[in-house]
């Protein structure tokens, strides 16, 4: 008896694409628990109730393996996203990126590289010289003329309960940041 080498192929591609799904379909099962888990979270850290999308779409860029559009569950946080596009990069500066931030839709989560031993080690974003207010921890912040230690506090304390800033001017919803502040500020900061 010949055995048609086509008809093998197909076979196994089958039974592998069964399988593959099955493990799929196996893992998101635990989904919705994390999400009411996550819910629950944030309603006692609000002490209101917040609602969850269903799902959010993140750009994943910089130093990571698989940099691009990753969509995830309502609730994930940035760990998740990283996860997703492969992990980190050997040159990721992960001590400069929130990881436990709830990501919201149209976000993009940008992981920058470390800086060399010889740079004069600014916090300020490389690309265009501007802190990102949604990545930059408070010590960060504080290099931002009139911001001292408490309001740099109240941003990261805001990102945390709120999530990332979507502009620059939603910095003023953060408490004793008011118009005067941003105008000093609005010109070195950045969201992405």
């Amino acid at each position: 008896m010949i055995i048609d080498r086509d008809k093998i192929i197909i076979v196994v591609s089958a039974a592998l694409a069964v399988i593959f799904g099955a493990l799929y379909f196996a893992g998101q099962r635990g989904a919705p628990v994390v999400l009411e888990r996550r819910q629950e979270e944030l309603a006692q850290a609000t002490g209101a109730a917040y609602e969850i999308p269903s799902a959010v779409t993140v750009h994943v860029a910089g130093e990571v393996k698989h940099p691009g559009v990753y969509q995830l569950a309502g609730g994930s946080r940035a760990q998740d996203a990283l996860e997703l596009a492969g992990g980190p990069t050997a040159e990721a500066d992960l001590n400069r990126v929130n990881l436990a931030a709830v990501l919201t839709d149209a976000q993009q989560l940008t992981i920058p590289k470390q800086r060399a031993d010889n740079e004069t080690g600014d916090w300020y974003a490389e690309a265009d010289k501007k802190i990102n207010i949604n990545t930059a921890n408070a010590k960060e912040l504080t290099a931002l003329p009139g911001i001292g230690d408490v309001i740099a506090g109240n941003i990261v304390a805001y990102r945390e309960k709120n999530g990332n800033f979507n502009q620059i001017s939603d910095i003023k919803n953060v408490t004793r940041i008011g118009d005067r502040t941003f105008e000093q500020i609005e010109d070195m900061i950045t969201v992405n």
